[in-house]
């Protein structure tokens, strides 16, 4: 299955400006944290908006990179204003995050359901893979009811479910956006000379190490075996949290940090593609065992494609990373980008 386009926010809408790297982390906050705040408020106010298919997901990214900027440079703000702002920020992405997860839903059992017409029925003898041998209908004949044939009906039903769930879940976004709104407060002015503060290239070191560290530590197979459905999901968290790094010190990074970042969104694309695929074949397991009883055989086919589907992302994903691990990739990353800052 060619997987539909994931959408992405692309590079910060407002980067932050070349640092010299002896500046204190202030000046990096000064100007990165207000330029990541007009990125979510922007993000946010399209969210209203039924016809934009994006806005969850990009105002979601936004709230991401914020609430890693904030966590980065604390030490640069007001303690208690900042951990407000942190506190909003973290619930604006838990709202937008229920909608965007039933959006994608939704989209996947579309792309996944559409090819499966009246005319293609599936056999009963399940195929080497775990796939179905499919069976084509002569144009002009009649699927018998019972249960066979019943894949039409079966998939309208689950997509009328996923395409409720999502209307719900991005019309409850809609209705606390505004009071999340009215209590985000802008960016507090950042605490000049303050004495926890270090220079950018210091604080870049630190920071682009742990990441680089989290990234290549984060839970993953043992004895070279493919992972398990939850093994593969900690570590695409730990490449976000380390794209957000990486991105924010830009300014005073080496050049290889843009090829690196290549790396890292490639691999959120393949664990990305992955985790969709572990929600929908739940999605559709529950739908089977919720469905009248005569739709049960068409779902519970859909899901042994879709459980295949999710193993070979979860193949594919696996040895992707392990080729970079066996290269000792991380660890060489992190050197390129921290020995080029002075610290």
């Amino acid at each position: 299955m060619s997987a539909p386009t994931r959408s992405r926010l692309g590079p910060p809408a407002c980067p932050p400006p070349l640092i010299p790297d002896r500046d204190r982390c202030c000046e990096l906050a000064a100007r990165a944290l207000p330029a990541r705040e007009a990125t979510l408020r922007a993000a946010l106010a399209r969210v209203p908006d039924a016809a934009d298919q994006e806005a969850v997901h990009d105002a979601r990214v936004a709230a991401r990179r914020l609430r890693v900027a904030l966590r980065t440079l604390e030490a640069c703000l007001p303690a208690s204003t900042a951990r407000a702002l942190g506190d909003v920020v973290r619930e604006i992405g838990a709202t937008l995050g229920e909608a965007r997860d039933a959006e994608v839903r939704f989209q996947r059992l579309g792309h996944w359901l559409t090819p499966l017409s009246v005319r293609v029925d599936r056999a009963d003898a399940l195929q080497p893979g775990g796939r179905h041998r499919p069976v084509v209908v002569p144009a002009g004949s009649t699927l018998a009811p019972g249960p066979r044939g019943q894949e039409p009906a079966a998939y309208r039903h689950l997509l009328d479910q996923a395409a409720t769930t999502a209307e719900r879940s991005r019309q409850a976004a809609r209705d606390t956006l505004p009071h999340l709104l009215a209590v985000l407060a802008p960016v507090p002015a950042p605490v000049r000379g303050h004495p926890r503060t270090a220079t950018v290239g210091a604080l870049c070191r630190r920071r682009v190490r742990t990441a680089f560290r989290g990234a290549a530590a984060a839970p993953g197979p043992v004895g070279g075996t493919p992972p398990g459905l939850g093994q593969l999901h900690p570590r695409r968290i730990a490449f976000k949290r380390l794209r957000y790094t990486l991105e924010l010190f830009g300014g005073v990074l080496p050049a290889v940090h843009h090829d690196i970042l290549r790396e890292v969104r490639a691999l959120q694309d393949r664990l990305g593609d992955h985790q969709d695929l572990v929600v929908l074949a739940a999605f559709i397991h529950e739908g089977a065992a919720t469905a009248p009883a005569a739709w049960r055989p068409a779902l519970r086919r859909a899901e042994v494609r879709a459980a295949g589907a999710r193993d070979e992302a979860a193949a594919a994903a696996w040895r992707h990373l392990e080729a970079l691990d066996r290269a000792g990739y991380w660890s060489a990353a992190a050197a390129a980008c921290r020995w080029a800052v002075p610290g």
